[in-house]
């Protein structure tokens, strides 16, 4: 079954707007301030709990992982993504992260955005890479195929597509989550350090704006172990199904329906 999209009105004011990574970098001051905050949370030691380098860690390393890729993983990234987005608020104050569309056209075409591309490409180097205090070193990608390997929106839609929220996930972890880093390869091959690359929060932000598109199709489809604890993030699932009681919309939040 196919489905269109529907995009939703801007959301009520307040909220902190998430933009595509490709509208941010057409706006030349909102692109300044994000990697202005990019740039401070790295500058920070290890040891400060709102530096880049503290919070890329909680994912995989120092062990043990507190990542869930289980059937928490919508939850669980979803309020990782949010500490990040705090700690760059400390910084900027309304500052949002950006989303990458991976299964865009011009992505499957161009590959990873701009931005995001080393310096000698045009890249910013805070959005490049980060560094590893673990391995002494910068994080890393290995790109060996296409950019048109990417998930395309087909099988994004097609996940998105089941009613239930297990069903869901099963679908969309293996299909799009997983390949996408597989396509990215280096760091992203494994749990330890991918969350040191910063194209890591692009992608996974995508992955949470997929979910949020799923659950405004599907309003009370909720993932299960609501109230269990998501390891290393002091909240729960049921803290995190509403983006908006988070403070932060999509700026063009889109829903798929049933083509009449």
């Amino acid at each position: 079954m196919t489905f269109d999209t529907v995009t939703v009105p801007e959301a009520r004011s307040g909220l902190r707007y998430r933009p595509s990574i490709r509208e941010l970098e057409k706006d030349s001051e909102a692109m300044e301030r994000f990697v202005g905050a990019m740039r401070g949370m790295m500058e920070k030691p290890e040891g400060d709990e709102t530096s880049y380098l503290h919070i890329a860690g909680i994912h995989g390393n120092p062990p043990p992982h507190k990542c869930d890729h289980r059937i928490g993983f919508f939850p669980w990234h979803r309020a990782y993504l949010l500490k990040l987005e705090r700690a760059l608020n400390l910084i900027e104050p309304g500052v949002a992260l950006p989303w990458w569309d991976f299964a865009s056209e011009d992505s499957r075409r161009d590959g990873v955005p701009t931005s995001y591309r080393h310096p000698d490409e045009g890249g910013v180097d805070v959005l490049h890479s980060s560094y590893i205090p673990y391995e002494d070193r910068h994080s890393t990608r290995n790109i060996q195929t296409a950019p048109s390997r990417l998930p395309n929106q087909a099988v994004v839609d097609s996940a998105l597509g089941e009613s239930n929220y297990v069903s869901m996930w099963r679908r969309y972890y293996p299909q799009v989550h997983n390949a996408l880093h597989n396509w990215l390869g280096g760091d992203h091959a494994g749990q330890n350090w991918t969350a040191y690359d910063p194209i890591f929060w692009a992608f996974h932000c995508s992955n949470d704006r997929h979910w949020a598109i799923w659950q405004n199709d599907h309003p009370g489809a909720h993932p299960p172990h609501l109230d269990e604890a998501l390891r290393g993030l002091d909240m729960t699932a049921r803290d995190v199904l509403d983006i908006n009681e988070l403070g932060y919309e999509y700026a063009t939040t889109e829903i798929l329906v049933e083509p009449e």
